[in-house]
């Protein structure tokens, strides 16, 4: 991955957060200003893609600036995502595809080895990763899902593109049927 396509996530990503809360200059500057939680998810989201980025970089690159803008970025985003209650497990770029989009940071929880597709949205209170201590593997999510609020997804599943996941779902089998609805627990398929 390179720093062109870093950069491609970031604006494409910075452009959905404008769009959905910002639609103008001043109103960034203001949110900015007043610390919204909005602003400050999207700030924890920058502060991730940047380690992610530096993360696949180190690998097998003896640069010692590299791995010092490592610990950099995962030091602060440590810290920004505690305060906010989200853990996205620090995997390379290409795991979480571009568009990601969280709505409330609160209980979002994503093991590091989750594959999650473009164009994701995340309604808060969200988990994504191994179900039982015996299941090795965990979720790979296609494109355009939509996960309600408390909705988790857990052990070695698929889940297809356009899916929306209900509030309070617990997926814990695959959907390969593009374009439904699930929810429940467990969940099932309602539309």
């Amino acid at each position: 991955m390179s720093r062109k396509d870093l950069n491609d996530i970031l604006r494409y990503e910075r452009n959905a957060y404008k769009a959905y809360m910002f639609p103008s200059r001043s109103r960034w500057i203001l949110s900015w200003i007043k610390k919204e939680p909005t602003r400050q998810i999207w700030h924890c989201q920058y502060l991730m893609r940047k380690t992610q980025y530096y993360y696949s970089l180190k690998q097998g690159n003896r640069n010692p600036l590299v791995h010092l803008l490592y610990l950099w970025y995962i030091s602060r985003y440590n810290r920004v995502s505690s305060r906010l209650g989200m853990d996205f497990g620090i995997t390379p770029l290409e795991n979480v595809g571009k568009g990601l989009m969280i709505y409330h940071s609160h209980g979002v929880v994503v093991n590091g080895n989750s594959v999650i597709g473009e164009n994701c949205r995340f309604h808060g209170n969200n988990c994504i990763g191994m179900g039982r201590p015996d299941e090795i593997g965990c979720p790979v999510i296609g494109n355009n899902v939509m996960l309600g609020v408390g909705a988790k997804v857990l052990g070695p599943v698929e889940i297809a593109d356009d899916v929306k996941i209900m509030a309070g779902a617990v997926v814990v089998s695959s959907f390969t049927e593009k374009g439904i609805t699930i929810g429940g627990i467990p969940a099932k398929k309602v539309k």
